[in-house]
């Protein structure tokens, strides 16, 4: 039976719960059934092991470890993939049911050799469509560009394993920003599309990560940038201390971008409130947000006015 496995659906776990039950449910219960789900848990301290071993759905491969950090976890169940297509689907988010079956036709019937979706995102309480950014095209399967796109979210990625060996896998030196870093790598000599369709729900929630290094992860996000702009001209990639203290020879620039980066994660905690029904704390990061970066505003809003109009 293996030899007839295409695809590979890897969720990286550490203390994964209470959301893990809801992400395994929500790939096993996928429209497209001829795959194998690799549960990787990265040295939980929670009840995830005890959910985990309660499964008894025979396409479940359980890995155990010791903590390593989730790059080295993704790169090991990546490299434990006997699908020649790989899905990644983290521990908090929930794949639509016909996720697989819509990105492996995709790359089928397509010469792309990766392919990322839209999201929605989703809290206890509701979801949103991101109208603020995005129209969904569910016919549409497009070009991916990066400096429009921006980073997609790699929790929606489907890649051909061959690539993703050929590429190198992620890079722990890029953490948190190593999606981002992974993305610019792939585009570069690979061909990358996006599925104009959510077929992810992408988990808000007060624990992420995303908040706890908010500002090492935009530092490593622009790090990744000045990387691939070297890697376009042959030069040789800075470490992340000497692109830090180059990006400080000016002084201006640097605490321009820092200014824009606290309006970034106010705009993205007011997002958090919102579907959290926090009006409060909404209205009181909508209002930093526009002290910071008063552009960053009216752009969501005017963004969010035109694809209302044009839905």
């Amino acid at each position: 039976m293996q030899d007839n496995i295409e695809v590979s659906v890897v969720i990286p776990i550490y203390n994964g719960m209470p959301y893990l039950k809801e992400t395994v449910e929500g790939i096993l219960n996928q429209t497209y059934q001829n795959f194998e789900l690799i549960l990787i848990n990265d040295g939980s301290t929670d009840n995830s092991e005890e959910y985990i071993k309660s499964l008894t759905d025979r396409r479940i491969k359980y890995i155990s470890q010791d903590n390593i950090g989730l790059c080295a976890t993704l790169n090991k169940a990546f490299s434990l993939a006997i699908g020649k297509y790989i899905i990644r689907n983290d521990q908090d988010d929930v794949s639509e049911p016909q996720r697989i079956e819509k990105q492996i036709k995709a790359l089928k019937e397509s010469s792309y050799d990766c392919v990322f979706t839209y999201i929605t995102k989703i809290s206890e309480e509701k979801e949103w469509s991101n109208l603020d950014k995005l129209v969904e095209n569910k016919s549409v399967l497009r070009d991916f560009d990066p400096w429009v796109d921006g980073c997609m979210v790699n929790s929606t990625m489907m890649i051909k394993k061959d690539i993703f060996e050929q590429i190198g896998g992620y890079r722990q030196s890029y953490y948190p920003s190593d999606d981002w870093d992974l993305e610019l790598r792939l585009v570069q000599k690979y061909s990358i599309g996006v599925i104009e369709e959510s077929l992810l729900k992408y988990r808000f929630h007060d624990s992420a990560n995303t908040y706890k290094y908010w500002q090492l992860m935009q530092d490593r996000r622009r790090w990744a940038e000045d990387s691939f702009f070297k890697r376009e001209k042959n030069e040789q990639e800075f470490q992340f201390e000497a692109y830090l203290e180059d990006e400080k020879k000016s002084s201006w620039r640097y605490y321009n971008r820092r200014r824009k980066d606290k309006a970034k994660l106010y705009m993205r905690k007011a997002g958090s409130s919102f579907l959290s029904n926090k009006y409060l704390s909404l209205l009181k990061y909508l209002l930093l947000t526009t002290i910071y970066d008063p552009k960053a505003i009216f752009k969501r809003v005017f963004n969010l006015v035109k694809n209302k109009v044009s839905k």
